[in-house]
């Protein structure tokens, strides 16, 4: 269990470096890489919990839903426009 919840932490990091390498370098990172770095992170962190904090894995599991389905439903208004 702790070997997927390192996995999306790590992640989560490739993410956020991800925008601030194309921020500082080209001033101009993508929002979307701060999005799946934040469900990534969500992700990882619940699977670090342990198994009687259920709920909370299942709030943090829900939340990331949650990010990566904006994400889905932005890129499909992209595509509409």
């Amino acid at each position: 269990m702790e070997g997927r919840a390192r996995i999306f932490l790590a992640g989560s990091l490739a993410f956020f470096a991800l925008y601030a390498y194309f921020e500082m370098r080209y001033g101009d990172g993508d929002p979307t890489m701060l999005v799946f770095g934040l469900g990534n992170l969500l992700v990882g962190i619940a699977e670090f919990l342990p198994e009687r904090r259920q709920r909370w894995v299942n709030v943090l599991l829900s939340a990331a839903v949650g990010v990566f389905a904006l994400v889905a439903v932005g890129a499909l208004a992209r595509l509409l426009t």
